[in-house]
């Protein structure tokens, strides 16, 4: 059986759904599958979480080699089966110690899965389309992830532990839907000189050796990936691990106004995407990374703001939700032109090893920022963790405006005037 005539991005987007579903299904419960399921402490709890970091981080190397071997296709649907069985284990894992390596392999998996995917869109796009299409790829991903959440609290139950089995292992069945969906729709076709594996006998260790020495010289893509790891610290990372213990202690927020903050997140996403894919096709990158950066810096003022004691319940709750969406309209502009923008620097053989580079940049901000914003948050006051978020984003804002002077043309020039030349 084969898909006809779908493009190459149909089919991703399609495997891209399936998998983001079937990650919503699972990776929201986690903490409290392990606490409350497994009768694992909420501290060793958060020490085998933080194996999915750890070993995302330590497999990024080889990841990257292996994603220029063996091509972007092939290396998804490698990091998509390594996701299912991760998730099918963790259905079953009674201990601590199974548990934590269910979740190292999930790291692994997913430092495969993000990069490969980020390959694989570039090389099926066209040149004056890419953000758009890594934009699409975007809204996608929020959408099969957010329902995936929302069918998810309508199956489990804290007082009956196989409820969290069912979430787990109908992540398992769908994210190797997507490995299928992937090898019926790409398998046979001649892959992208992007996403082409590297012809046998030119890889050797010493080759090897090289290439990463090519990697670690490239100057803008370094002040990239350092710029990647700043977005990811002061942004992605707060949303996912402090965002929600900040305005609970401070803002006095509910966990129900929580969840309707974040479903006002994906629901900007969704909304706002082609608009703002519209607006950075005509953006410089250094000045379209620069816009995202001030939406982050305006999440932070209006999330500090609703900390105000004097002000009504309902003011504070539409600023916690609009927080969340104004931080999506961010996440719009930043994620598909930082993706476009290190796919434009690497050289095609090195291409994977590029994007692991980055991945791995994002995987790390993810590890080190909970304990940091954690002690931030127990000091006592709010500006304690505001104020940090508040400068150091406006500060990786204007650094991404100097990467103006360094960037190549042919990766600062908008989408729009390349499509003119």
């Amino acid at each position: 059986m084969r898909f006809g005539r779908l493009s190459g991005l149909h089919v991703l987007a399609a495997a891209t759904l399936l998998m983001s579903y079937g990650n919503g299904l699972s990776l929201e419960f986690l903490m409290v599958y392990l606490h409350d399921a497994r009768g694992i402490s909420l501290t060793a709890a958060g020490v085998a979480l933080a194996a999915t970091g750890v070993a995302n981080l330590a497999s990024a190397g080889t990841a990257g080699t292996l994603l220029d071997r063996l091509g972007a296709p092939r290396a998804l649907e490698m990091g998509l089966l390594l996701g299912a069985a991760a998730v099918a284990v963790l259905a079953w894992a009674g201990n601590f110690a199974a548990s934590a390596g269910a979740l190292a392999l999930l790291g692994v998996s997913n430092a495969f899965r993000r990069p490969a995917r980020q390959m694989a869109v570039y090389a099926a796009a066209d040149a004056d389309r890419r953000t758009r299409a890594f934009g699409s790829m975007f809204v996608v991903m929020n959408l099969g992830f957010g329902l995936g959440s929302l069918t998810a609290g309508s199956i489990v139950s804290l007082h009956d532990p196989s409820t969290y089995q069912v979430v787990f292992l109908a992540d398992a069945v769908l994210t190797a839907a997507a490995a299928i969906v992937l090898e019926l729709g790409l398998g046979r076709r001649q892959p992208h000189a992007a996403t082409a594996p590297i012809p046998e006998g030119r890889e050797g260790k010493a080759a090897d050796l090289s290439y990463w020495g090519h990697v670690r010289s490239d100057r803008p893509f370094l002040l990239t990936v350092a710029l990647s790891f700043g977005f990811s610290f002061f942004g992605y990372a707060q949303l996912d691990s402090a965002w929600a213990a900040f305005v609970t202690q401070y803002a006095h927020a509910s966990a129900r106004l929580v969840g309707y903050a974040f479903a006002a997140n994906t629901a900007a996403i969704v909304l706002s995407q082609m608009a703002m894919n519209r607006l950075s096709d005509r953006l410089p990158r250094s000045r379209a990374l620069a816009l995202s950066g001030a939406w982050y810096v305006a999440t932070w003022l209006i999330t500090l703001a609703a900390t105000i004691s004097a002000l009504s319940g309902v003011t504070r709750a539409v600023l916690l939700v609009g927080s969340l969406a104004v931080f999506g309209l961010g996440e719009t502009v930043y994620s598909p032109v930082a993706a476009t923008l290190v796919n434009d620097l690497a050289p095609e053989r090195l291409r994977g090893r590029y994007n692991a580079t980055a991945s791995a940049a994002a995987s790390g901000a993810g590890v080190v920022a909970p304990p940091i914003s954690g002690s931030l948050i127990a000091a006592g006051t709010p500006l304690a963790w505001s104020l940090p978020m508040i400068a150091v984003s406006a500060l990786v804002s204007g650094a991404a405006l100097l990467m103006r002077s360094i960037l190549p043309d042919h990766a600062e020039r908008p989408p729009v005037e390349r499509a003119r030349m």
